[in-house]
């Protein structure tokens, strides 16, 4: 089995070959200060008070989760072909008492990216997996997904939120429509990529590999040749 997690899954949408990389174990060996700076803020909104109702089904969904084999910490899993897809959820909020809508939440210097395509459709896959994923454990502890889910944007800027008044500032809410057949569709193909490379698509827009990490540009076709 291929352990691989919504996060990695979602940078298909980035560049594909980055993602078969991630499935394959390429991965930079340091955490930039962007990654970071989103860490400590999610760190800072997973801190704040839930009601007791969310709590408890927190608490029920929790039972589900099974460790990584090399991440740290605790994901829902479930499986597709021999892909072990895993992935772990920021927030939910209850709606009219038996649906559960799923709250990820996302760090962003520039606004105004939110409205940019290339931007957010990665993460609006990720949240399309967290629903397929979960879709039959929120059965299981008897309650529903709901029809759509959102992505919080937040500031992080520079600074922890407790030293930034505007750190954690909620800029805007991208909503989410699930569609089971669109992530499954999704999911072949990159799974059909995994095991043909020839089968990859590479970005079209060359300032993607110009930006790409280099552990990754050395690994590409294309992207090497932007590398000096």
């Amino acid at each position: 089995m291929v352990e691989c997690h919504a996060s990695t899954l979602s940078s298909w949408f980035w560049c594909a070959k980055k993602a078969v990389d991630q499935l394959h174990g390429v991965v930079p060996d340091f955490k930039s200060q962007a990654l970071q700076r989103g860490t400590d803020v999610h760190d800072w909104l997973a801190k704040r008070p839930k009601d007791l109702k969310t709590l408890e089904i927190v608490d029920g969904l929790a039972k589900f989760k099974v460790k990584s084999s090399f991440r740290s910490g605790t994901f829902f899993p479930r499986q597709y072909k021999d892909f072990n897809v895993m992935g772990d959820i920021d927030d939910i909020v209850l709606v009219d008492d038996k649906y559960i809508r799923i709250l990820e939440n996302k760090t962003i210097r520039i606004p105004e990216r939110i409205e940019k395509f290339w931007y957010v459709s990665p993460y609006v896959f990720q949240v399309g997996i967290y629903c397929w994923i979960l879709e039959p454990i929120v059965k299981e502890i008897g309650y529903r997904l709901a029809d759509t889910h959102l992505i919080q944007w937040f500031s992080s800027l520079t600074a922890l939120p407790a030293e930034c008044p505007t750190c954690g500032r909620m800029f805007e809410r991208t909503q989410v429509r699930y569609d089971e057949q669109e992530v499954l569709s999704r999911l072949e193909q990159i799974h059909a990529a995994y095991h043909d490379p020839n089968l990859i698509i590479y970005p079209k827009i060359p300032w993607k590999c110009e930006r790409c990490d280099e552990v990754y540009r050395r690994n590409c076709p294309k992207g090497n040749l932007t590398l000096a």
